[in-house]
């Protein structure tokens, strides 16, 4: 079982190449005088949401400096997944109201990669939780 657990961890670092394929879509329209604009970020949406879901099936068993101070007390760990939540249902909101609702084609446009990038946020919120689930023992000590 070891195995397939490294073998995701190391599958995780396909994010990288997604993420920057990303960044180089939202810098994109700067240099083609905002051609396209709607469509790059579209795609830099899409690109993102890939990145994280790959990098939520990175070893949640390891433990950081930042995981301390944000999961050590139950308090900043609740804050910090209602604030994913929020952020999640915002983003699939969005992504609704681009797809369904609005009349405007450039906001159609990037619908589709809303909806990845919610994908992705979901990803990342599942690997949160799972992150609090490790650190609970420890509120439980004095």
């Amino acid at each position: 079982m070891e195995k397939i657990y490294k073998s995701f961890h190391y599958i995780s670092f396909l994010s990288f190449p997604f993420l920057l394929a990303a960044i180089f879509f939202f810098y994109r329209p700067l240099f083609t005088q905002l051609q396209n604009m709607a469509a790059d970020y579209n795609d830099g949406l899409f690109f993102m949401g890939i990145g994280l879901s790959f990098s939520s099936l990175a070893d949640t068993n390891k433990k950081t400096k930042l995981g301390d101070r944000l999961y050590s007390k139950p308090k900043f760990a609740k804050s910090w997944i209602i604030y994913i939540f929020t952020m999640l249902v915002i983003i699939f909101l969005s992504g609704i109201w681009a797809q369904f609702i609005t009349t405007n084609e450039k906001f159609q446009a990037l619908s589709t990669g809303i909806f990845v990038f919610g994908l992705g946020v979901l990803g990342l919120l599942g690997m949160n939780l799972e992150i609090i689930r490790k650190y609970q023992n420890e509120w439980a000590k004095p």
